[in-house]
This record gives structure tokens, sequence and C-alpha cells, in this order.
């Protein structure tokens, strides 16, 4: 059933709330873990196209919980918290999902060096610590950290990073 879910027509189509329904129905369906871990991640990223992304952090969460290894998991839930402004997170993620597995590292890299900027953006945005030296070596310290995964993404050939590694680190 989950194989079936997982091709989804609807999902296909962008009718979304069928997808739900037919995710409901595979979870209610399914004893494994595996399965079901699938379908809750499944679940999320439905979540994410309807732009309920605390909906879909909820599913996410689920799937982690059912295997605290499924990577993919990690990634579309650390996406989540990019969107969210929730940095920190968002980077504990991307780190967690290089732990369980190897494919897909540059992307983990790439996004993980985005959160990275984007942190340094938010403490940009605050002016009353802009001036101090703990300031200054955070946001430097986490510019090296970004721009060493994004070369890291580069090394294994991820696309999306030569751009954003140009921008921000040359």
């Amino acid at each position: 059933m989950s194989k079936v879910i997982e091709q989804s027509f609807f999902f296909h189509l962008n009718d979304f709330k069928s997808c739900l329904l037919d995710i409901e129905s595979g979870i209610a369906a399914t004893s494994k873990n595996e399965s079901l871990r699938k379908l809750y991640c499944l679940k999320g990223d439905v979540s994410v196209q309807l732009e309920d992304l605390d909906g879909a952090i909820v599913n996410y969460n689920k799937a982690i919980e059912l295997d605290p290894t499924y990577f993919l998991a990690y990634i579309h839930r650390g996406q989540c918290f990019l969107k969210r402004k929730k940095h920190q997170e968002a980077i504990n993620d991307f780190t967690e999902s290089l732990q369980y597995d190897t494919k897909q590292s540059g992307k983990k890299y790439y996004y993980r060096g985005l959160a990275r900027v984007d942190l340094v953006g938010a403490y940009n945005s605050d002016k009353s610590t802009r001036r101090s030296k703990k300031f200054i070596d955070d946001t430097q310290k986490l510019m090296l950290q970004a721009c060493s995964d994004f070369e890291k993404a580069k090394s294994l050939k991820h696309r999306e990073v030569f751009s954003a590694a140009k921008e921000y680190c040359d």
C-alpha cells in the first residue's frame, strides 16, 4: 500500500488534499514502522505543499520518532525550520542527517550552510548586539562554517551551491 501512496496520483496532479486522504488511509492500514515513517514523511511533504509548516514539522517529528535514523525526515524538517527562521534547529537537523546517510550529502551541507548564512543575517538585524566583539566573533565563525559547508557541497557536486558559494564566500 505504501508504494501506491508514495506514487500517489493525486500528488502528481497537485491535488494535495486528496493526497492527504490517501496517506491517512495508508497510515490506518499499516503497522510496519518502515512504511509508517515514509508515510509520515510524505504527509509532511504534502503539508509543506499546502503551506502548513507546523503540520509538516509534526509529521516529520512522527517519522523521526518511528525511526530516529531516518535522514530524509531530518532534511525536510530542517528545511521547514529554515523557512520558519529557526536557524539553530535547522542547523541541528542538517547536521543530524549527515550522521545517518551519505546520500544527498551535498544537499545537506548546502542547506546547513544556508541556515548559517541566514543566522548571520538574523544577528545583523539585531542592532543591540552588532558592535560587540562577541557578535563579530560569532558571525565570522558562522560565515567560515557556512563557507566550509558550501565547499563540501561543491566537492560533492551539488548544483545549487555554486551561486551561494560565490555570493557569500568569494
